[in-house]
């Protein structure tokens, strides 16, 4: 009996140094409510509430029609949190495609349904209607994030980048591009004096700088350590603009993401990407 005593007063003295020990921490969604007030307190913004729990403000309400949750809406976004620390800026022309009722996370869905096509709308969303504890690619946990929407009123992606890639030449006061069917614009800066026609059998050496169009570098090449391929080994966009020129000769050009890495992206290339190049070709071999 005395065993018996001694045992549960010794549970009891354990259990209550556990309890004593654990610390009490507030709901996510009180401390993303905090988080939120302390943002727009020190942006001094002015924000509507919505019932769902995200903060907005219209920039533009768009002239087209209200987005439907049964169709495809197509928008660029802006991503950054609250603490200062920015995953997408507005010069990344990051675009996003889905029916609007799967959109995700929901704040933007949310934020989406408040504005027309051709409109934009900034939007302030707790974590609870974001990506969660778990976080989405870049974007970490429990991130209660401010983004900026552009909807765009039209019926599908390539229309959509055309206006992005538009939008980029005039904001960078680009001149002398042509647009190929395919939707790719490029520029002859020097059209080379080699013998030797491109075409997509031969073997080229190019120099090259590939840029999203944010200016962010993803890969590069330099005359000393030129990169060599088959021309039909590489993506689309360089098939159709390199055979534009010849050995010695330079271009730039601009590739709708169909042309580019399309949905699935590579490595440092989100899906979707519209991309920037210049290339020099060193050398072609044709055999």
């Amino acid at each position: 009996m005395r065993s018996y005593l001694k045992f549960s007063l010794f549970a009891l003295i354990l259990t209550l140094a556990i309890t004593g020990c654990e610390k009490e921490y507030e709901p996510i969604e009180k401390v993303d409510e905090q988080k939120i007030q302390s943002y727009i307190t020190s942006q001094k913004l002015s924000l509507t509430k919505d019932p769902s729990g995200i903060y907005y403000q219209i920039v533009n309400p768009g002239t087209g029609e209200s987005p439907k949750n049964s169709e495809i809406v197509f928008f660029t976004y802006t991503a950054k949190t609250v603490d200062g620390k920015v995953y997408y800026d507005g010069n990344s022309y990051t675009t996003y495609a889905n029916y609007l009722g799967y959109v995700k996370p929901e704040g933007w869905r949310l934020a989406l349904q408040e504005i027309k096509k051709g409109g934009k709308i900034r939007v302030v969303f707790p974590s609870t209607l974001g990506f969660g504890r778990n976080g989405s690619g870049l974007i970490g946990g429990n991130e209660v994030l401010d983004s900026e929407l552009e909807l765009f009123d039209v019926k599908s992606q390539p229309e959509m980048e055309d206006i992005i890639i538009n939008k980029f030449i005039i904001n960078n006061s680009l001149s002398g591009f042509t647009k190929l069917p395919s939707g790719i614009y490029y520029k002859i800066i020097i059209p080379g004096s080699g013998t030797d026609s491109v075409t997509i059998a031969s073997t080229v050496t190019v120099a090259f700088t590939g840029r999203l169009l944010s200016g962010t570098v993803f890969d590069s090449a330099t005359p000393e350590k030129a990169f060599t391929s088959r021309l039909q080994s590489l993506i689309g966009g360089w098939k159709e603009t390199v055979p534009l020129i010849k050995k010695g000769g330079k271009l730039r050009i601009l590739i709708p993401s169909a042309s580019g890495y399309g949905v699935s992206g590579s490595r440092a290339i989100l899906p979707n990407s519209i991309l920037d190049f210049d290339i020099e070709l060193t050398d072609v071999k044709n055999l």
